[in-house]
């Protein structure tokens, strides 16, 4: 049996637009060129950045439904420059790794080590500085989610359809320079 081909198309919401629509197809061709995606951090999608946050941990109690974990990232300078106000990222939102360079002039290939511990409440204080980047994921759910025969509910508590995320080298943890975790 060959495959149907489909044709989604994406409508970002809202659009000072209304009538924005761009192919999924098209997307590769528009960004960066007539379309420019900017992230939380106020800089486009996928652009080098150097952050500075401190991460803390909220009483469950006090997390609001559409944020998934106590454990936030709060990002409160990017580039060098502070920001007006700081932008919280959940440990779920945070890809980041230490890199080990075996050579002292890094011409080998890093070893790459996982930044985030199994425990992401032991990060309670810790200020991170990465090179990272912002990017994203889309997730929406269809209106007719309530069949769940055939749309499965999987984020019920998402009320964004876009989900922002931080993927990046962990430079200094507490302003120490690092290349392995602090023992947690």
């Amino acid at each position: 049996m060959r495959p149907v081909p489909v044709t989604p198309v994406v409508s970002p919401q809202p659009s000072p637009i209304p009538h924005v629509v761009i192919r999924v197809d098209d997307i590769g061709n528009k960004i960066g060129k007539s379309v420019t995606l900017v992230g939380r951090l106020g800089k486009p999608l996928a652009t080098k950045l150097q952050l500075r946050g401190r991460w803390k941990v909220q009483e469950v109690s006090r997390v609001p439904n559409y944020m998934r974990s106590p454990v936030r990232f709060v990002v409160f300078e990017v580039d060098g420059k502070q920001l007006a106000e700081s932008v919280e990222f959940g440990h779920d939102q945070i890809e980041a790794e230490f890199l080990k360079w075996p050579t002292s002039d890094h011409t080998a290939v890093p070893i790459r080590t996982n930044a985030m511990p199994s425990k992401p409440e032991s990060l309670d204080g810790e200020e991170w500085t990465m090179t990272a980047y912002e990017t994203g994921r889309f997730i929406a759910i269809p209106s007719e989610s309530g069949e769940t025969k055939v749309f499965p509910v999987v984020y019920a508590l998402d009320f964004n359809t876009f989900r922002s995320r931080i993927v990046g080298v962990v430079t200094s943890i507490d302003g120490e320079p690092c290349d392995q975790p602090k023992s947690r």
